[in-house]
């Protein structure tokens, strides 16, 4: 049996505990399309996911059921005053059909991007082939740029045709997604790849890819830029 949620409540709940999309998919292995679809109220929340979502984020099962603002019963967590409560209801509120339609659609896509090293697709920094809707949270910003993605090797978070937004300003951390875009010398063309960042060194930027689980190592040398790819509840 499936029970329809308000797609914040487990946003909210997840962000009140302080654990990130990418760690949570992690963790309880529920795909992060699928976290996203219930986030986004795209799909209701069984009552077999909500366990395991519960366990993780050590919560009662009803908290994920419960109404936005509710206090949530987590050791860890102080208590909301009513006030804060109600700026909760208000942040979490879920956009109208007629509002995420009406999005206007500025975000540049620069074409597509690779997720192997197998092949590497050029990023398209001076061509735009279309626009994507921006989200209300990336409205000030006029430096996010979007891409498609090109092959299966983030699969199962990504698959090909799937679009992602990237922000070229804020620096990532360990477990978020990236696009490193690397060229082997000052003349040669650009290429850009979708991987998971580890860490960098003094020397190289460590990263890994899902399908099939590979870590690629690249001297900072050849580094052109790392830019952090956002979750979709900082977009909408």
């Amino acid at each position: 049996m499936i029970n329809n949620v308000y797609p914040s409540r487990l946003r909210e709940i997840k962000e009140a505990v302080g654990i990130t999309s990418a760690e949570l998919s992690r963790q309880t292995n529920i795909d992060p399309a699928t976290l996203s679809k219930i986030e986004l109220g795209r799909r209701g929340l069984s009552r077999n996911f909500a366990r395991i979502l519960a366990d993780k984020l050590q919560v009662p099962v009803e908290m994920l059921y419960a109404e936005i603002g509710s206090p949530i019963l987590n050791a860890n967590l102080p208590m909301r005053t009513s006030h804060q409560k109600r700026e909760a209801e208000q942040a979490y509120e879920k956009p109208t059909i007629e509002q995420q339609i009406s999005l206007p659609a500025t975000v540049p896509i620069y074409g597509s991007v690779s997720c192997g090293t197998e092949r590497g697709s050029f990023l398209l920094t001076d061509t735009v082939i279309e626009y994507a809707p921006k989200g209300p949270k990336i409205q000030h910003r006029s430096d996010i740029y979007a891409l498609y993605v090109e092959e299966e090797n983030m699969e199962p978070w990504k698959r090909p045709g799937q679009l992602i937004y990237v922000d070229p300003l804020r620096p990532p951390r360990r477990g978020d997604r990236v696009i490193i875009t690397t060229s082997m010398s000052r003349d040669a063309s650009q290429e850009a790849f979708l991987m998971e960042y580890i860490k960098r060194t003094d020397y190289e930027i460590i990263v890994k890819q899902y399908n099939p689980l590979h870590t690629h190592q690249w001297s900072l040398d050849y580094l052109v830029s790392c830019h952090r790819i956002l979750e979709p509840e900082e977009i909408f």
